[in-house]
């Protein structure tokens, strides 16, 4: 997220002086444009406006025990960003009048023109993208929605939607920077990096658990960690989430179903199943994801033996009713020499793990982000 650049080092009257220039825009000033949002606005309240604003806090309710900690994280900055603001502009303003309706109708259409032309860009840019001031108006527009109330205490639900007038007058740069994204080729090399890495020494296990992560990352865009919020209320995957079936010789066919998706933690629930089938090309079977998730489990002894590898007939492979409630990815030891079965790995190791990976192969500034990057959508297939 883009705060205003360095406004530590801004002198007060020029941030004063900045905001008188944004208040005298003709585009702020066009009267026709109010018009338009305030009969947008009565459309959509009707003519029962405390039923509408009833509705309207229900839904932001439920909108705000459903966030990630990282969206969380934006939203604090997004009502800091508002609240230095009006610190600044009015300082005679008490902090618990900052979302008065008034003060919100005064100073929010300004705030969004003056993040748009302070704000600086990632990679040292002078402006941030289009993208970033309408991800940033999104947030502000739902905590307006959200805290604004009148003196009496009613809750009036101002909609100040600005952001598109801010971005076009200010011409930002409307798409994202060029980046950069992992292949089959990349994958491979860090593949072969890790198994010859670990060929002696008491990493192997802990390798094939992170080559394991790194495929699903790329074959589906799913990086299977917590947040410790999730993890105190037991949203990770589990082994008995997984469904292992043998469709020929080496060949095998796994069914992951995810229940605890990001974002998706309301009243009624979200699921993906995931079918992940062995390649058909030998020359791809480095990329068999069964495969290496097949020997992490028979080293964990999560599996009830080795005879069915090697039926001749279709069967399935059990997980031990004992180990079905462990995480499938376990937080590891120093080293990786280690596996706490009890802990779930988080996001931050996930992420820590793959750039280490992707560092030890030669591929500086790597993440486990690029290998998701590069699949145009869920489901990525190899043959």
């Amino acid at each position: 997220m883009a705060y205003f650049g360095q406004i530590q080092n801004v002198g007060l009257q020029e941030r004063r002086d900045r905001f008188d220039a944004v208040n005298n825009t003709e585009q702020h000033k066009n009267p026709k444009r109010r018009v338009r949002l305030k009969a947008a606005l009565r459309d959509a309240i009707g003519d029962d406006p405390a039923k509408a604003q009833e509705e309207l806090t229900a839904w932001l309710n439920s909108l705000q025990s459903r966030h990630n900690p990282l969206t969380l994280k934006h939203i604090e900055g997004t009502i800091e960003i508002y609240a230095s603001t009006v610190a600044v502009w009015s300082p005679h303003i008490p902090h618990e009048n900052y979302w008065l309706q008034n003060v919100v109708k005064k100073h929010a259409p300004a705030l969004l023109l003056y993040y748009a032309r302070s704000a600086k860009g990632t990679g040292g840019c002078d402006h941030i993208k289009a993208s970033t001031l309408v991800a940033y108006t999104n947030r502000l527009i739902t905590q307006i929605a959200f805290r604004t109330h009148s003196v009496n205490g009613d809750k009036p639900a101002v909609l100040l939607l600005i952001e598109r007038s801010a971005s076009l007058e200010l011409a930002l740069d409307r798409h994202a920077n060029e980046k950069l994204v992992y292949g089959d080729l990349e994958l491979l090399l860090i593949i072969q990096t890790a198994l010859t890495d670990s060929a002696s020494g008491p990493t192997r296990l802990a390798k094939i658990h992170n080559i394991f992560a790194l495929l699903l990352l790329f074959f589906t865009g799913l990086r299977p960690a917590s947040y410790p919020k999730f993890l105190k209320e037991g949203k990770y995957p589990r082994l008995k989430q997984l469904q292992i079936e043998r469709s020929g010789v080496l060949e095998f066919r796994t069914k992951l179903r995810i229940t605890d998706l990001k974002g998706s933690f309301g009243v009624i629930g979200a699921q993906v199943v995931f079918n992940l089938s062995s390649p058909k090309l030998w020359s791809n079977v480095i990329f068999d994801i069964n495969l290496y998730l097949i020997v992490y489990l028979m080293e964990r002894g999560a599996l009830e033996g080795i005879s069915d590898l090697i039926e001749d007939e279709r069967s399935e492979l059990k997980i031990k009713p004992e180990m079905a409630d462990e995480p499938l990815f376990c937080k590891m030891g120093p080293g990786g020499r280690a596996f706490d079965v009890s802990t779930p790995i988080m996001a931050q190791s996930i992420s820590k793990m793959s750039t280490g990976m992707a560092s030890a192969a030669g591929l500086v500034g790597g993440s486990g982000y690029l290998l998701s990057a590069v699949q145009g959508a869920i489901g990525r297939p190899m043959n």
